[in-house]
């Protein structure tokens, strides 16, 4: 696990780490992926060539496809990851709001 993503998931609730370990597993997959198929695409270009007896064309390299599918699948996760973190960056916030205004606040006393 990235050291970066290590971090973030740290300052998660118990019960989101798990999740977010799993979610950081997956990301550090896609990203080998995607450095293995930009490797591919450099070496054979974006698109491919193809015959079919008198036909013939040019279509998007398999590669290619398969780079912009995972780039969308990455977005994801990350999308993911940060609603996580933002729930609990929120959570914390108003978790320090309630302490402060409680500890601000004297209680009041009702007038018999």
């Amino acid at each position: 696990m990235s050291k970066n993503y290590s971090e973030l998931i740290k300052r998660l609730p118990e019960s989101k780490k798990i999740q977010a370990g799993d979610l950081v597993t997956e990301l550090n997959f896609i990203n080998q992926t995607l450095q293995t198929l930009r490797k591919e695409i450099r070496a054979s270009g974006v698109v491919l060539e193809w015959h079919n007896g008198a036909q013939s064309g040019v279509k998007e390299a398999p590669a290619l496809k398969s780079y912009n599918t995972t780039v969308g699948k990455k977005t994801a996760i990350i999308k993911m990851l940060d609603t996580m973190l933002s729930e609990s960056i929120k959570e914390d916030q108003e978790d320090a709001l309630d302490q402060f205004v409680a500890g601000a606040v004297p209680a009041l006393k009702v007038a018999e």
